[in-house]
C-alpha cells in the first residue's frame, strides 16, 4: 500500500486526499487529518500555541524537534545533542527543510506537528516515506533584518 502512494506525493492534493483516507488514518496512525498547508508536500498542525515573538523566515531560532516516519520509528532527534536544541536561520538550508520552513509563523514556545511528504525531509534515505515532525521553538536568538 505504502509504495505506490508515496510516488503520487509530489502533488499536494494527493498528500490531502491520502492523508484524510480512513483506512490511511488507522494503518498509520496519522494523529489528526485537519493539517494546514505551508507549502506543498508540508502541512502543520499548533499542538501548543507560544506566547512569545513570531517566527518569521531569516529569524535565527533554538528549536527542538523530534523526527519519525508515519509508522513511528524515530529517524533523529534534538534530545541526543547537548543542550537538546539547535540554531538554524529560518527559511535556509541549515537544516532539514521541512523544520526550517515548518517553523515560520510559530510564536515562541510553541509546539508544532509537521506532516511531511519525501520530498521536503530526506529523499534519498526515505524516498516512499511520510514523516512526522514534532517541532518546539525555544527561543528568537536574533530577528531577520528587515
Amino acid at each position: 500500500m505504502f509504495r505506490p502512494i508515496a510516488n503520487l506525493l509530489s502533488s499536494p492534493q494527493v498528500l490531502c486526499e491520502v492523508i484524510k483516507s480512513e483506512k490511511y488514518k488507522s494503518a498509520y496512525k496519522i494523529p489528526d487529518p485537519e493539517f494546514r498547508s505551508l507549502i506543498p508536500g508540508l502541512k502543520y498542525r499548533d499542538v501548543k500555541l507560544g506566547d512569545g515573538a513570531v517566527v518569521e523566515r531569516g529569524d535565527v531560532i533554538n528549536v527542538q524537534y523530534a523526527g519519525k516516519l508515519v509508522g513511528g520509528r524515530e529517524i533523529e532527534s534534538t534530545e541526543t545533542l547537548p543542550g537538546r536544541t539547535v540554531t538554524i536561520k529560518v527559511g535556509s538550508d541549515d537544516l532539514v527543510k521541512c523544520v526550517s520552513e515548518g517553523v515560520v509563523g510559530m510564536r515562541e514556545y510553541g509546539t508544532r506537528e509537521l506532516l511531511v511528504a519525501p520530498s521536503m525531509h530526506y529523499p534519498d534515505r526515505f524516498p516512499d516515506s511520510i514523516m512526522v515532525f514534532d517541532v518546539m521553538v525555544r527561543t528568537i536568538v536574533r530577528k531577520a533584518n528587515k
